[in-house]
C-alpha cells in the first residue's frame, strides 16, 4: 500500500473518530435534552398546583368578607374578587392537565379539579347569598374547602413524586450522554491511534532497510541488493537502487576486465 495512501486511511480515520463522537454527542444531548424537558414539564405542572392551592385560599377569604362584612361596598369588591380568583383556579387545573402527566398524577389533577367544581359552585352561592348565607351553606363550604385542600394535597405528592423521577431521569440522561461522548472519543482515538501506528511500522521499517542498504554501498559492499518486496514509495525507491547496484556491478565488472 502506497504511504499517501497510508497517510490518508489516518485522516480517514481520524473523520471518521470525529464523525463517531459527533453523533454519539447529538444522540446523547437530544436524549438527555427530553429527559429535561420532562422534568421541567412536570416542575411546571407542579407550579400550577400550587398556584391553586393559593387561589383556593383566595376564595375562602372572599367568601369570608362576602358574607361577614357589614360593609356593602366590601362586599361588592369580594364578590369580584371571588370571581376573579375562580377563573384563576380553574385556569390553574386547566394548564396542570395539559402537561403530559403519568396515570397517578393526572387521576389526582382530575379528582382535585372535580371538588374545584364543587367548591366554586358552593362559593358562588355563598357570595350570593352575603350575609344571609346561614350555618348550613358555611358549613357546607367548609366542607368543601377542607375536600379540595386534600385533594390539591394528593395532587401536590403525586406532582412532586413525578417532578422528582424526571429530575433523576435527566441527570441520568446527561451522565449517559457524557460517558457515551467520552466512550466514542476513545473508539476514535484508538482509531486514528491504530493508523498512525501502522504507517510509522511500515515507514519506519523501510527507512531502516534502505538505510542499512545505503551503509553497504557507502563501504563498497555491492553484493547484496536492496529489499524491494513493497508495493508502496520505499518499494520503488529500492528497485531504484536495485538497479543502480546493477549498473556499478556492470561497471565494476567491466573495470576489472579491462586492468586484466
Amino acid at each position: 500500500m502506497k504511504i499517501g495512501t497510508r497517510c490518508a486511511l489516518v485522516g480517514i480515520a481520524g473523520a471518521a473518530g470525529l464523525a463517531v463522537v459527533g453523533v454519539a454527542g447529538y444522540r446523547a444531548a437530544t436524549s438527555a435534552a427530553s429527559a429535561a424537558e420532562r422534568a421541567a414539564g412536570a416542575g411546571a405542572a407542579r407550579a400550577e398546583v400550587m398556584s391553586a392551592d393559593m387561589a383556593h385560599d383566595a376564595i375562602r377569604a372572599d367568601v369570608t368578607e362576602a358574607t361577614l362584612s357589614p360593609d356593602a361596598a366590601r362586599r361588592a369588591d369580594a364578590a369580584r374578587a371571588f370571581r376573579e380568583h375562580a377563573g384563576l383556579l380553574n385556569d390553574a387545573f386547566e394548564a396542570v392537565l395539559n402537561h403530559p402527566l403519568p396515570a397517578e398524577a393526572r387521576q389526582a389533577t382530575e379528582e382535585a379539579r372535580e371538588h374545584a367544581q364543587e367548591y366554586v359552585e358552593v362559593a358562588a352561592i355563598a357570595v350570593e347569598a352575603g350575609p344571609e348565607a346561614d350555618a348550613a351553606l358555611l358549613a357546607r363550604f367548609d366542607r368543601a374547602f377542607e375536600g379540595l385542600a386534600q385533594a390539591n394535597e394528593r395532587a401536590s405528592e403525586a406532582g412532586g413524586r413525578v417532578a422528582g423521577a424526571q429530575a433523576a431521569e435527566a441527570r441520568a440522561g446527561v451522565d449517559g450522554a457524557l460517558w457515551q461522548v467520552l466512550g466514542a472519543g476513545a473508539l476514535g482515538l484508538l482509531a486514528v491511534g491504530g493508523a498512525a501506528w501502522s504507517l510509522r511500522r511500515a515507514v519506519a521499517g523501510g527507512l531502516a532497510e534502505m538505510g542499512a542498504g545505503m551503509q553497504r554501498l557507502a563501504s563498497g559492499d555491492l553484493s547484496k541488493d536492496f529489499d524491494a518486496n513493497r508495493s508502496d514509495e520505499l518499494g520503488d525507491l529500492a528497485r531504484a537502487g536495485n538497479a543502480m547496484l546493477r549498473e556499478l556491478r556492470t561497471v565494476f565488472t567491466s573495470f576489472g576486465q579491462v586492468s586484466r
